[in-house]
């Protein structure tokens, strides 16, 4: 497999954009999870923390219950950014 980090955040980050300009939220903390995601990959956990913890800020604020995303949020406020089991 050949890694291409730019090629995973950039879109990513464009997509957080749009989704913050536009006021999407439902799909806003699924996006910063992801980013996150690829931020831990890239090496940046205290990044990846910070998103997750964005994301379950805007979950909390507007009840968006995405099972993905509380769990990514649990984690980060548990301060562990270890990858999940496969299920």
């Amino acid at each position: 497999m050949v890694w291409d980090y730019e090629a995973w955040a950039g879109p990513l980050t464009r997509q957080i954009r749009i989704a913050r300009e536009s006021g999407a939220l439902s799909v806003l903390p699924v996006a910063l999870d992801v980013l996150a995601q690829a931020l831990c990959v890239g090496g940046d956990l205290r990044g990846a923390a910070l998103l997750i913890a964005e994301a379950g800020a805007v979950t909390q604020a507007t009840g968006v219950a995405d099972r993905f995303v509380r769990e990514a949020h649990a984690r980060g406020r548990a301060g562990d950014v270890r990858p999940r089991p496969a299920r």
